[in-house]
């Protein structure tokens, strides 16, 4: 992008639109500073929004470990079939006990950046545990896979950024 163009003082940044300053400078400008609408969609977020939606709900009123109560919760939003058992399990897989220290779900972070160009980076992780002094960071994703490593996805980057201090 050129440096005449009009951009706000601060940036707001979050790992979609990081992704898609990538893909495309202009896309970046057009949806994130400009807000235009996209005259073509490229599919809704809504499937993930609700199995996020769902995670939340089963940890507050729960334990991801307590099968009875997820299956309730599913059946209650008549999620109880097809994917969505599945990645719920494999979350209680990898979840630890309710005993780990700093044990959270959907975690909501921002981190200022005061340099130059100045912006606010946001995001929302979903699980965010320290065990044995490492810090595990968790970011379900229910769409298709960036990258084949996590060290080269862009957004994974930007999420440890904003997560680094409470690592240490």
């Amino acid at each position: 992008m050129s440096k005449d163009r009009s951009l706000p003082e601060i940036l707001g940044i979050t790992a979609t639109s990081l992704s898609a300053w990538r893909r495309c400078p202009r896309l970046y400008l057009n949806s994130y500073v400009l807000g235009t609408p996209r005259s073509d969609s490229s599919g809704s977020p809504d499937f993930g929004t609700f199995v996020h939606a769902l995670m939340h709900q089963i940890h507050t009123t729960g334990s991801c470990h307590d099968s009875e109560h997820v299956r309730g919760v599913l059946e209650g939003y008549g999620a109880d079939t097809g994917v969505v058992p599945s990645m719920i399990e494999r979350h209680a897989e990898r979840c630890p006990s309710e005993s780990a220290l700093m044990g959270r779900h959907e975690h909501q972070l921002a981190r200022f950046y005061p340099g130059a160009p100045r912006f606010i980076a946001s995001g929302r992780l979903d699980a965010i545990w320290r065990l044995d002094g490492v810090l595990e960071v968790r970011d379900y994703k229910t769409g298709g896979k960036a990258t084949e490593r996590v060290a080269d996805d862009e957004r994974a980057r930007l999420q440890a950024w904003l997560v680094a201090p409470i690592a240490t």
